[in-house]
C-alpha cells in the first residue's frame, strides 16, 4: 500500500522510540474527527510494517486545548462524547498507552461510562471526587481488555508472561484512581 507522505505512524514515528506523544486537539474533538486518529494508528497496517512493538506501552495520549478549563477531561461534554466514540472505533488503548506518566486511561474509562457523578466541595473546588458504577466500569474495562487481546494476536512477540505483566500493570495503574464504596 502506498502511503506517500500521509501522516501515519510508520512515516513519522522514530524506530524504537521509548515514548511517543500523540496529541488529540480541541479542533478534532469539536469536529468529532476520529478518522485522523484511526488512520494514524491503524494497528493491522502497523503490524504488517513490522512496527507494532514500537507502539506497545509507548504512547502518551494527550488532550489539548482545554488547559484553561478547570474540569477534568471526562467532565467536558464534547471531550467525553469524543473519547467514547474513539474508544468504540479504536479499543486498543490498553495495548498502546504508556502507564508511568499519565492518567489518560482513567479519564478514558470515565468517558466510556454512561453515567458518572462528580462531587466538588464548595470549600475546595480543586479536590473533586468521581463516583462511578462498578458494573459500568467493568464493562468499559472489558471492552479495552478485549481490544488489547485482539491486537496481541497481531504481535508476534507477545507471550503469556508479557500479557500477564501488562494486565497487572494496567490494573495497578487504574487502581490508584478507583476506590469502591
Amino acid at each position: 500500500m502506498s502511503t506517500g507522505s500521509r501522516k501515519i505512524f510508520e512515516n513519522t514515528a522514530p524506530l524504537a522510540a521509548t515514548l511517543i506523544v500523540f496529541d488529540i486537539d480541541r479542533a478534532s474533538i469539536l469536529k468529532k474527527d476520529t478518522l485522523f486518529f484511526t488512520d494514524f494508528w491503524d494497528l493491522p497496517r502497523i503490524a504488517r510494517a513490522g512496527r507494532l512493538r514500537d507502539v506497545f506501552g509507548k504512547v502518551l495520549f494527550h488532550i489539548s486545548g482545554y488547559d484553561s478549563d478547570e474540569r477534568g477531561i471526562a467532565e467536558i461534554p464534547e471531550v467525553r462524547d469524543y473519547l467514547r466514540q474513539l474508544a468504540e472505533a479504536w479499543p486498543y488503548f490498553f495495548y498502546a498507552a504508556h502507564l508511568d506518566t499519565e492518567d489518560f486511561l482513567w479519564e478514558l474509562l470515565k468517558c466510556m461510562l454512561p453515567s458518572m457523578t462528580v462531587i466538588v466541595r464548595d470549600d475546595d473546588k480543586s479536590n473533586a471526587t468521581t463516583q462511578v458504577d462498578t458494573e459500568e466500569l467493568n464493562k468499559a474495562y472489558g471492552r479495552l481488555l478485549h481490544g488489547m487481546a485482539e491486537v496481541c494476536k497481531l504481535d508476534s512477540e507477545m507471550t503469556q508472561d508479557i500479557w500477564n505483566t501488562r494486565v497487572e500493570a494496567i490494573q495497578t495503574h487504574l487502581q490508584k484512581h478507583f476506590h469502591a464504596g
